[in-house]
């Protein structure tokens, strides 16, 4: 699954904002928590640990760190999925930027029953956080002031 947006930021400052694993929360309605378990700064090998609403939580691998271009994170642990790459990719489009946001996955058994009903809202659903991180980044947007967090 992917999605596309264009932030009107820098490309360092857009760079700056998405390797900072603390601002997922930000604008990812999945995660509440995002911390970096391995000594920062955030590296290829770090392992980042997020926290879902539901208490859920996640590991991941940085598996690709090109600066200021490519992000690349590979599921380490979770409940629900047997494999996960995630990967961000920043390309200069005049004096914007766009973000390309990439996710495999491949669900663990009983989950794998729901697929046909996640791929109708997981499309709409990641264009909806893309929108939030475009917002977070060139407007200083911020979710977990709305949760109340």
């Amino acid at each position: 699954m992917t999605s596309s947006v264009l932030v009107k930021s820098s490309h360092e400052n857009t760079w700056a904002f998405l390797v900072d694993e603390s601002n997922a929360p930000r604008w990812d309605r999945s995660v509440v928590r995002s911390e970096l378990v391995s000594p920062p700064p955030l590296q290829l090998g770090s392992i980042v640990r997020t926290t879902a609403p539901s208490g859920m939580k996640q590991e991941f691998c940085v598996e690709e760190l090109s600066e200021p271009h490519v992000l690349r994170f590979s599921l380490v642990r979770s409940r629900w999925f047997r494999q996960a790459q995630l990967s961000f990719t920043l390309l200069p489009v005049g004096d914007a930027v766009c973000i390309t946001h990439d996710i495999k996955v491949t669900f663990r058994f009983p989950w794998s029953v729901l697929i046909p009903v996640l791929a109708l809202f997981n499309k709409r659903a990641l264009a909806a956080d893309l929108d939030a991180l475009r917002r977070a980044i060139d407007e200083g947007y911020d979710l977990t002031k709305l949760k109340g967090s």
